[in-house]
């Protein structure tokens, strides 16, 4: 491309590099914003969503329950989400800053005492919070709270396109949605006390008392 634009243009080479950057630059931009605009329209059209689920349940327990359990599930979702990103970068970072404090390229800007103190407590960090991402299981996590919300709205949207049909509350009809929004839970708390045990029986396993002897 550097030397096509040099021969049609007749340019420097150090004017086509300034170019190339510049048009790499915008790009990145580009596509952070509309990462970003995707991501705000993702949220947006939930909270549509969201409203529109609230208008047209009918008024009653029923509404209460589900809109309780949407509104959990997402932000439960969200919060694991975070810590998946948090793990997911720290993981990235400090065994690339660990790296570079063991090599020579900070030497001459940290003093020496400093770079050991960081040398010892970057490996037991990332050590502890290894182990409690483990514990936590957030990408896990996050997707069974996520996977539920989406389920129930599909239950819930479904029901309220019958109830926009007919305009009556039929009792058998709401009795039925409702189990089935109870049985959406019921499957998600047995999946979570099953991952919880495995995951306890799993620190339990890795623990060997010999080792906190002298």
């Amino acid at each position: 491309m550097i030397s096509f634009l040099k021969i049609q243009g007749n340019l420097p080479l150090k004017h086509i590099v300034k170019y190339c950057r510049m048009m790499a630059s915008i790009d990145r931009k580009r596509q952070l914003f509309e990462g970003e605009n995707t991501q705000m329209l993702k949220i947006g059209l939930e909270n549509k969503l969201f409203s529109e689920i609230e208008s047209g349940l009918p008024d009653g327990i029923v509404k209460e329950r589900v809109l309780y359990l949407l509104k959990w599930y997402r932000k439960k979702a969200e919060r694991y989400k975070f810590f998946t990103y948090i793990g997911t970068s720290a993981s990235i970072l400090l065994p690339a800053i660990l790296a570079l404090l063991n090599s020579e390229a900070l030497c001459h800007y940290l003093p020496d005492d400093c770079v050991k103190s960081f040398q010892v407590i970057l490996p037991i960090l990332g050590s502890v919070g290894a182990a409690f991402y483990a514990f936590l299981q957030s990408k896990d996590n996050w997707i069974r709270y996520r996977t539920t919300v989406e389920q129930i709205k599909q239950k819930t949207v479904y029901y309220i396109t019958q109830f926009e049909t007919t305009n009556t509350v039929d009792p058998s009809v709401e009795k039925a949605f409702l189990k089935q929004i109870e049985d959406i839970c019921a499957s998600e708390i047995a999946e979570w006390r099953r991952n919880r045990t495995d995951a306890t029986s799993e620190l339990k396993g890795n623990y060997d008392p010999r080792d906190s002897q002298p």
